[in-house]
C-alpha cells in the first residue's frame, strides 16, 4: 500500500479584518443622518452592508452610507463588512431625534432706550443635544428665521416694540425666546406742590411723576445737582 502526501499552505492575512469606529452623521432637523464605514486589513475586497431598522439592506463597495432618516434605540442599525474570503466584522449604532437648542436672553442686556442711543439685544444659544459642542457656533434671527446674523448674536438700533429671536444650530433646528418687550424713553416731571415756610411746618413738597421705561419707578433726590439725601425714598409714593 501506498500513500501520496499532498502540502496544503493555509495563508493568513497580515492582520484580521477589523473595523474602524463608525462615523455617524446625526439626524438634524434639516439634514438627513449618515454613515462613514471604514474597514482594514483581512483579505481586501470589501463589502459594506447596512441593515436599516426597518429591516431595508444597502449594500456598497465604499462604506459610505447617505439620507438615514430612521430614528430608533441603541444598536438599531447594523453594520456588517465581508472580505474576499468572507470574514466578517459586525458594528451597530443608532439615530435620535434631533434635540432644538434654546435660546434666550443674556442678563446683562440693556434694554434702556433712548432717541440717541437705542437698546442692544444680546442672545444666548445653548444645546442638550450628545451631538453639540463647547465650540459649535449659532446663527440668530430676530424676523422668525427670513433672515440670519451667523454666528452674531447681538442686535442693535432696537426701537420700542415686542420682539422674539431665533437661534439656529448646524443640524438647521430652531430654539425661541419668548416675547421680550422694549419700552419707550424714560421721562420724568416734577412739581412743587408745596413750598417752604418760615413758620409751622416748614417743609416744602415736590411731586415727580415718571412715565416710559420699565416700572416700578425708583426715585433720587438731590439740590442743585449735589450729593443724594434720599435715594429711592418714596415717603409717599413718589411725593417728597
Amino acid at each position: 500500500m501506498s500513500f501520496d502526501f499532498k502540502s496544503v499552505i493555509i495563508k493568513k492575512p497580515t492582520a484580521a479584518l477589523a473595523l474602524d469606529p463608525l462615523v455617524v452623521t446625526p439626524l438634524g432637523c434639516t439634514t438627513l443622518g449618515a454613515v462613514v464605514i471604514t474597514a482594514k486589513d483581512g483579505w481586501g475586497d470589501y463589502t459594506y452592508t447596512l441593515t436599516q431598522p426597518d429591516l431595508t439592506v444597502v449594500t456598497n463597495k465604499n462604506g459610505k452610507f447617505d439620507n438615514l432618516n430612521q430614528v430608533g434605540p441603541a444598536g438599531s442599525y447594523k453594520v456588517s463588512v465581508k472580505d474576499a474570503n468572507g470574514c466578517e466584522v459586525t458594528d451597530s449604532f443608532n439615530l435620535s431625534t434631533p434635540v432644538p437648542p434654546t435660546a434666550s436672553i443674556d442678563p446683562t442686556t440693556d434694554y434702556c432706550y433712548t432717541n440717541a442711543d437705542k437698546a442692544t439685544i444680546v442672545v444666548i444659544a445653548s444645546s442638550t443635544s450628545p451631538f453639540a459642542l463647547p465650540t459649535d457656533t449659532y446663527d440668530y434671527s430676530i424676523n422668525g428665521g427670513q433672515t440670519w446674523q451667523i454666528n452674531n448674536n447681538t442686535f442693535t438700533d432696537l426701537t420700542p416694540g415686542d420682539y422674539t429671536f431665533t437661534v439656529r444650530d448646524k443640524f438647521g433646528c430652531t430654539g425661541t425666546t419668548s416675547i421680550t418687550t422694549i419700552e419707550g424713553q424714560l421721562y420724568s416731571s416734577a412739581e412743587k406742590t408745596k413750598d417752604i415756610f418760615c413758620t409751622g411746618t416748614v417743609e416744602g413738597t415736590i411731586r415727580v411723576k415718571a412715565s416710559g421705561g420699565y416700572a416700578p419707578y425708583s426715585y433720587t433726590v438731590a439740590i442743585n445737582g449735589g450729593a443724594a439725601f434720599c435715594s429711592n425714598c418714596i415717603c409717599k409714593r413718589n411725593i417728597f
